[in-house]
């Protein structure tokens, strides 16, 4: 049984890796951490925070890495600003005069026009519970104080790129529209390919399990794997690969390979995450990117141990029907070579829930006046899942997806994979 790497290891491994994606670029190789300090398109930062010392330090830090900087004193100021102008990402204090950081952020997603600006909360607070709610309020990031000067600016960048990406799929999606009928053709092959990858529920006789799978294009990025480690442990893993070209299933493929190579009992959630985000720096293309979930559960000592990278949060729900997200920060995989993910380990007790899932779920949820948008479809999922508390796991999970597509009439604008686990 091979040995978990060390964590210098796992760096030299990522070291490696990036070395030979950044081979001809002998900027990038004289100082790795170039790449952070080049900004991007639309890369003005707002930065709210009441404390004159702490923007300042910002202010220094974001321009000397050629960002534009616009600053605010409160919450109301920033709603005000955002009125006038849309940055590209909101660095956004916690604790703030007339309006904080959690109300501000709120009100900031609930209007169309800029729901989509990430936000990255400034905290000193350590209660996890606040953090919890900073991601409830639709918060994408943290950045703890005091500011270090390298997580903040890999963490600027990771959502910049990330919202960049975004826009284009959407502009990409269009484009997808227009397939002609003998392209399409080939397109239903592609899907055909893809599922047969998924691992059915089934193969798992002795685990409670639900799993649903709903593409909503022919060549879609959603993925998942359900892996028995050894002895008493199982690993559960959900994917989203952006973009829903032809090429998009070669990275799912790829997914499959590295699931069956790292999902194993050496292996901690943490470090699962860490090695796929160095295979993928070497294969995926500029702007394609994967976030990603996984699970671990051991049936011997009845514990979880779930890690995210920049995936939508795990939900969890004890046997008595309460339940709650299971909020991580992560960074997305195949785009940064110093990606960082969280973990959380916690003991569960026979009848609790696990559910994991992908952004085409919480996103796809409509109202009266059309999508809910995350804050709510995150509400919204969990009222159902709660819901169905009494109902079998499998039934569970199929009559979720099934409500969601009744609102989407039949068909869902994205991918969706919903996975339940019962304990």
């Amino acid at each position: 049984m091979p040995s978990a790497p060390t964590e210098a290891e796992l760096l030299r491994y990522a070291v490696r890796a990036s070395r030979r994606k950044c081979r001809q670029d002998s900027a990038f190789a004289a100082d790795p951490l170039s790449v952070l300090s080049s900004p991007l398109i639309n890369s003005s930062i707002l930065v709210a925070d009441d404390d004159a010392d702490t923007r300042a330090l910002i202010r220094h830090l974001l321009k000397k890495a050629g960002y534009e900087v616009l600053e605010a004193e409160d919450g109301e100021q920033v709603l005000a600003m955002l009125r006038e102008r849309v940055p590209g990402l909101v660095l956004l204090d916690c604790q703030m005069p007339n309006l904080d950081g959690f109300s501000t952020c709120m009100r900031l997603k609930e209007n169309p026009e800029y729901a989509d600006v990430p936000v990255v909360f400034l905290t000193a607070l350590s209660d996890p519970k606040d953090k919890a709610r900073g991601f409830e309020v639709g918060g994408d990031d943290y950045v703890t104080k005091p500011i270090e000067r390298q997580e903040l600016l890999a963490r600027i960048r990771t959502r910049l790129e990330l919202s960049m990406s975004r826009r284009a799929l959407r502009r990409k999606a269009t484009l997808y529209e227009a397939v002609s009928i003998e392209s399409a053709d080939r397109l239903e092959d592609v899907r055909d390919g893809q599922t047969s990858l998924l691992t059915p529920p089934t193969a798992f006789p002795e685990l409670k399990l639900g799993v649903c799978f709903q593409p909503a294009h022919e060549a879609g990025g959603d993925f998942y794997e359900i892996a028995h480690l050894g002895d008493d442990e199982f690993g559960f893993l959900v994917s989203d690969v952006s973009g829903h070209d032809l090429s998009v299933p070669f990275v799912t493929g790829a997914l499959k390979a590295l699931a069956a190579t790292f999902l194993n009992e050496s292996l901690t959630p943490l470090e699962v995450l860490s090695l796929h985000n160095s295979s993928l720096l070497k294969f995926l293309s500029e702007g394609r990117y994967v976030t990603a979930c996984y699970a671990r559960f051991s049936k011997l000592t009845m514990e979880v141990e779930v890690a995210s990278a920049a995936h939508p949060p795990a939900f969890f729900q004890s046997a008595r029907g309460e339940g709650s997200y299971i909020d991580l920060s992560g960074d997305i995989l195949g785009m940064l070579d110093t990606a960082r993910f969280e973990s959380r380990r916690f003991p569960v007790s026979p009848g609790d829930r696990l559910f994991l899932y992908t952004d085409g779920l919480i996103e796809g949820y409509r109202g009266p006046d059309g999508r809910l948008g995350v804050v709510n479809g995150m509400s919204r999922l969990r009222g159902s899942l709660l819901d169905r508390r009494a109902a079998p796991i499998g039934e569970t999970v199929k009559s979720v997806v099934e409500e969601l597509l009744h609102e989407c009439d039949g068909m869902a604008d994205d991918d969706i994979v919903l996975m339940g686990i019962e304990f």
